[in-house]
């Protein structure tokens, strides 16, 4: 195909087929661009020189698509804008009136804020990675619209994607280095914008991944302190994971999170250091490490927050312990309390042996203790 070859469009439905579609590619010619003309009162596709402007041009420019492969141009306007009638009324107000360049500028600008989050949404859902790549390339001021309302307030388009995208998926990746092209205060709000339960989209990043990316790394930079409707921060949900998560702790606690935060049950990092099992022993050896380090009354704040914590039932972490069986939490309580020197007890005598005898768990107290309750 040459400059000037001229094909008929049905805005209303464009119908091309897979084949002619190829064809134009097939004959592409370096430095051309696909543009619409009006003859005779019918619009056309066009192949013009990229220096001549056209509407389409703009139009192409205003969606990052300046630079985009011809390939990329046939499709973006077969899939997308020619059967749009908004653009349809503007290309024929433009033809019509010959207007210059800055008032197509404002047309676009105009057609484009209303309708630009539908089509991205519309590409997204159909994995057009064509027409997203083009965002890519797209003015801030574009990519903002998709992520910042009216009101300044963020939209929850990052939340809505991040659940419904898998770890590995590229389009998710194309979202989260959208979300790096806006300012700084509105890339924050966009990242801290939660759910209904609480989460961000590093949270729900996290709570998916079976390892954490550099990029939920990077997100968790400023919401490591962050918690969910349940109180959890990304440390609590990484101590929960079924899953040894030892380089994941590694890397959040090298991010300097709060140690003596809480989720909403009271329950703070010796509580979920504790239901680690037997296998995770550098996990525990990883947290105990970091606690030695801080300063004395922190220190002593975790250690008593933890044995002194009454759950619902009204069970200290020890009485929990004997109550449940459970001889790995019983080993890790009886490893806090050598490494920490811990020698305060805060259940009387009366309350153990009742648990003890109740459950015959006197080897868990046995562990718990690294004694036996008669010794010296």
């Amino acid at each position: 195909m040459t400059a000037g070859t001229r094909l008929p469009v049905d805005l209303e439905s464009v119908t091309y087929s897979q084949e002619r579609l190829n064809e134009y590619f097939a004959e592409q010619s370096g430095g051309k661009r696909l543009v619409i003309v009006q003859r005779h009162g019918k619009e056309w596709l066009e192949l013009k020189n990229a220096k001549d402007l056209s509407v389409w041009e703009t139009i192409l420019a205003f969606f990052g698509c300046g630079a985009a492969s011809f390939r990329s141009v046939c499709q973006f306007c077969a899939d997308r804008s020619l059967a749009h009638k908004n653009f349809k009324l503007m290309i024929q107000t433009y033809n019509a009136q010959h207007a210059s360049f800055k008032q197509v500028s404002d047309v676009v600008r105009d057609v484009i804020k209303k309708d630009r989050k539908s089509l991205f949404e519309r590409a997204f859902e159909q994995r057009n990675m064509e027409v997203l790549q083009a965002y890519r390339h797209a003015p801030w001021e574009d990519v903002k619209s998709l992520f910042i309302n009216e009101d300044n307030s963020p939209s929850s388009i990052l939340l809505e994607y991040t659940k419904a995208s898998k770890m590995e998926d590229d389009l998710l990746e194309l979202l989260l280095e959208l979300v790096d092209r806006l300012p700084e205060s509105q890339r924050n709000m966009v990242h801290q914008k939660a759910d209904n339960e609480g989460r961000t989209a590093a949270i729900i990043l996290l709570t998916k991944a079976s390892t954490l990316t550099p990029k939920t790394l990077n997100l968790l930079r400023t919401q490591v302190n962050s918690q969910d409707s349940d109180g959890m921060t990304p440390l609590l949900l990484l101590l929960r994971r079924p899953i040894d998560a030892l380089n994941d702790i590694t890397a959040v606690l090298n991010l300097s999170p709060n140690l003596l935060m809480k989720d909403y049950n009271g329950q703070g990092l010796f509580h979920y250091v504790c239901r680690q099992s037997g296998s995770y022993d550098a996990s525990v050896s990883l947290i105990i490490d970091t606690v030695k380090k801080c300063p004395p009354d922190a220190k002593e704040k975790l250690l008593r927050d933890f044995f002194a914590h009454k759950n619902e039932h009204g069970r200290s972490p020890l009485l929990q312990c004997i109550h449940d069986k459970n001889t790995t939490r019983a080993r890790i309580m009886q490893r806090l309390r050598h490494e920490f020197d811990w020698k305060e007890d805060v259940d009387s005598d009366e309350d153990v042996d009742a648990a003890v005898s109740l459950t015959d768990s006197k080897h868990i107290w046995d562990i718990t203790l690294g004694k036996k309750k008669g010794d010296a």
